[in-house]
């Protein structure tokens, strides 16, 4: 329907002048029309829209214990292979007297931050079980530092994260520094038949007891249980098939 302002007086008006009034509500109407189209269930244009995650907007990498490697299977390797994220890597445990550890750590960095600058990750999610843990506490802290943009990391994930030497429990207090925002979850032992496996104290990560000891978190139901429930409070559609 025309407005009134515009139609009242149209009888006495040149033809010419009627058409171009004519046309002007019109398309009045149907700008009205598409903006309504635009905004179904009646929101309004300043009603913000959280965009949905794609797959490759996503970031997962996950660093076993000790020796651990992926044909074993543990919580690590089977939670990395099963998330439905675009960019993730398993790294296999450093060796019995970590030779290997500084190459692992080095090679997280250097992925995330080579990732990262071809499509900046929308969310970055790290996992270690044992030495694993520093490790992705270590990576942590260095991908917010050492990238061409600080990477932030959304969720962290540790399992039992030991602190073998006083070098390791220095890697530890240092790479936690500056991860406050950090959402954090340390799966804990409940107990322990070999004394230098000493679970390490990571400051403002909470920590949760599971009824097992070192050794038996690596393959623990609960454990695996107990990460994929937590990540999945962040992002529900964590594990669904990637489309």
């Amino acid at each position: 329907m025309i407005p009134r302002a515009l139609t009242h007086d149209m009888g006495k008006t040149p033809r010419r002048k009627r058409v171009a009034v004519a046309w002007l509500a019109a398309v009045t109407l149907c700008t009205a029309c598409a903006a309504s189209e635009d905004l179904p269930g009646g929101d309004s244009p300043s009603t913000p829209r959280t965009p949905k995650l794609g797959a490759i907007d996503r970031g997962l990498y996950g660093f076993d214990g000790t020796n651990t490697k992926a044909k074993d299977n543990s919580v690590i390797y089977t939670f990395v292979d099963a998330a439905a994220v675009g960019r993730k890597q398993y790294f296999e445990g450093t060796t019995f007297f970590a030779e290997n550890y500084q190459a692992i750590v080095d090679r997280g960095v250097a992925q995330i931050c080579q990732e990262d600058a071809k499509r900046p990750f929308a969310q970055l999610y790290l996992l270690g079980y044992s030495r694993g843990g520093v490790a992705a506490l270590e990576v942590a802290a260095r991908v917010a530092k050492e990238c061409a943009r600080p990477v932030p990391v959304t969720w962290l994930g540790l399992v039992d994260t030991v602190a073998t030497s006083v070098e390791s429990s220095l890697r530890i207090g240092n790479a936690r520094e500056g991860l406050a925002t950090t959402q954090c979850l340390h799966l804990v032992k409940s107990h322990e038949r070999l004394p230098f496996l000493g679970t390490a104290d990571v400051l403002s990560c909470p920590s949760v007891q599971v009824e097992a000891d070192h050794l038996q978190m690596a393959g623990s139901t609960e454990v695996a249980a107990r990460l994929r429930a937590d990540v999945e409070r962040i992002a529900p559609d964590f594990f669904e098939a990637a489309r």
